[in-house]
């Protein structure tokens, strides 16, 4: 919904692709707000109408039956010696009551995001494990509110990215009491504890 879009427009030339009407609307007022990065209301197009330095795609890969196929062809829109940065939920053998209501397809394993990305001719930088120890805590509350059904009909891969996300003030509380979990998480990233990856991959070379 833009919270991340507008961390990168900040600081760098910006655009994004939201096909949920809702969360492009939060996405475009933010943007808006900013006066930086454009937002648009769509899917990545396929025939690309230029090249950027990096592609970020974060809990998205997960929801796309043919990651494969994907990945490949979002290097289009990438320059040789540009990156790759996605996010993906971590462990299958946590898949969920959660993970079935968000629509996600699939978790991986280190090694299987990193076959991932070499199979689709990256090259992989770094794969980090993030989410360790509070993630845990909060995959379960969240497992536990998807099995009793609390306000979560029908969300689908449309409303994954609003589920349960705070509102109004409390966005920026939850974000101060989230700080010290950084730090905390960080002698964790190159293990395999935590709730999800992020890789970097090097693309045209």
């Amino acid at each position: 919904m833009g919270a991340m879009a507008c961390r990168l427009a900040s600081s760098h030339e910006y655009r994004g692709y939201e096909p949920d009407p809702v969360s492009f609307g939060v996405a475009e007022s933010r943007i808006e707000k900013l006066a930086r990065g454009r937002v648009i209301n769509g899917v990545i197009p396929e025939i690309p109408d230029r090249e950027f330095d990096l592609l970020v795609a974060f809990e998205v890969l997960e929801h796309l039956e043919d990651d494969h196929e994907s990945l490949k062809s979002w290097s289009e829109w990438v320059k040789p010696g540009g990156h790759i940065m996605v996010s993906v939920p971590a462990d299958p053998e946590r898949f969920d009551a959660c993970d079935r209501l968000v629509g996600h397809v699939r978790r991986y394993t280190r090694d299987s995001l990193g076959d991932l990305i070499e199979n689709t001719g990256h090259r992989v930088i770094a794969i980090d494990t993030w989410g360790m120890p509070a993630g845990y805590l909060l995959e379960w509350v969240r497992n536990v509110r998807a099995r009793r059904g609390e306000g979560t009909a029908d969300v689908g891969t449309s409303g994954s990215g609003r589920l349960h996300q705070p509102k109004g003030p409390f966005g920026a509380l939850v974000a101060m009491a989230a700080r010290p979990f950084g730090v905390i998480q960080a002698p964790f990233r190159s293990t395999d504890l935590g709730v999800g990856y992020v890789a970097v991959a090097a693309v045209g070379d």
